[in-house]
């Protein structure tokens, strides 16, 4: 499609105040048309970061000073984390480690740390993927973050259950 100038004026005075659904049926074109022409016009609807790219911006920059500390400790974790995982050679599970650091910080003991926290069925789920996959005790209770008596008590559970293979 030819754009002519009204549409292309209308583009660049709505394309940030609409979507593009609505653009597309007030200009008369195709969806993919509008960010087509959006992207030729080097429009961005995310303020200026190309898609892929992050977002530099320091928690320090948005967090008060209070909570630095906070944010470090979190932030050293979840490296930690996430190296365990990669030497064990499996994916980390970061919304698992999130929650599990969430129960931590208010005040209950993680699953498998002290007994008082509980392991959810999509938990034993990923344990049973994960030896399925030919992984350890030990390298599955480092991927999620319990111990390795908590992983081998909910695999054997659920294999005598029938639950497992």
């Amino acid at each position: 499609m030819a754009w002519d100038k009204w549409q292309v004026d209308y583009l660049k005075d709505n394309y940030y105040i609409k979507t593009n659904r609505e653009l597309a049926e007030e200009i008369g074109c195709h969806l993919s048309g509008v960010s087509y022409m959006a992207n030729k016009l080097g429009m961005r609807k995310n303020k200026g970061t190309a898609r892929g790219q992050a977002i530099r911006k320091s928690y320090k920059d948005v967090l008060p000073p209070e909570k630095h500390a906070d944010m470090e400790i979190f932030l050293r974790m979840l490296l930690t984390y996430a190296r365990k995982a990669q030497q064990d050679k499996v994916k980390p599970d970061v919304l698992n480690f999130i929650t599990m650091y969430s129960v931590y910080m208010n005040g209950a003991s993680p699953v498998g740390k002290g007994g008082r926290g509980r392991v959810s069925k999509s938990l034993v789920n990923r344990f049973l993927k994960l030896k399925e996959r030919g992984l350890s005790y030990n390298a599955i209770a480092r991927a999620t973050g319990v111990t390795h008596d908590t992983v081998r008590r909910h695999i054997r559970s659920e294999i005598e259950e029938g639950g497992g293979e």
